[in-house]
């Protein structure tokens, strides 16, 4: 993960105004590396930490926050998302893209069952996760009429 993340700066750093969520990944990534002994050693509380990054009212918060939890668990989708959910800022925000993110490393298969169980609408919400993966299918010029049907508006 954290190869992935120093592999993307020198795409971010080619748009304008990117210094800002520059930062914040650096902040990310320093506070992971200064905190991964201690928390493995469970002598640091990760929720503690969370708030030097700031509370994920922002986009490059809830990123910074995001990629902090996903580097401590990126091998464990359920603590990872509880990770990034418990503090008091944006942790609806944060929740979506560490679980984004994990769910893309670990699979579905690390999703605990219960947490899918008890999703409202579970299968339109799969459907949705493989479309997004396939990608977009058409543009504005030429829509695809399956995409068109599904999604009317994109």
């Amino acid at each position: 993960m954290e190869s992935a993340i120093t592999g993307s700066l020198s795409l971010l750093c080619a748009y304008p105004g990117h210094e800002e969520t520059l930062h914040a990944i650096a902040a990310a990534v320093d506070l992971f590396h200064q905190t991964e002994a201690r928390v493995q050693a469970g002598t640091l509380n990760l929720a503690d930490q969370i708030a030097k990054l700031g509370q994920g009212w922002v986009g490059e918060e809830a990123l910074a926050i995001s990629l902090f939890c996903s580097l401590h668990h990126e091998h464990n989708f359920r603590n990872g998302v509880l990770a990034s959910v418990n503090h008091s800022g944006d942790s609806d925000s944060t929740g979506s893209i560490t679980g984004n993110i994990l769910g893309l490393i670990n699979g579905i298969e690390s999703i605990p069952e219960k947490w899918i169980s008890h999703l409202r609408s579970a299968s339109i919400v799969l459907q949705v996760g493989k479309d997004l993966h396939t990608g977009c299918k058409g543009d504005m010029d030429e829509p695809d009429a399956e995409w068109w049907r599904k999604y009317p508006v994109y």
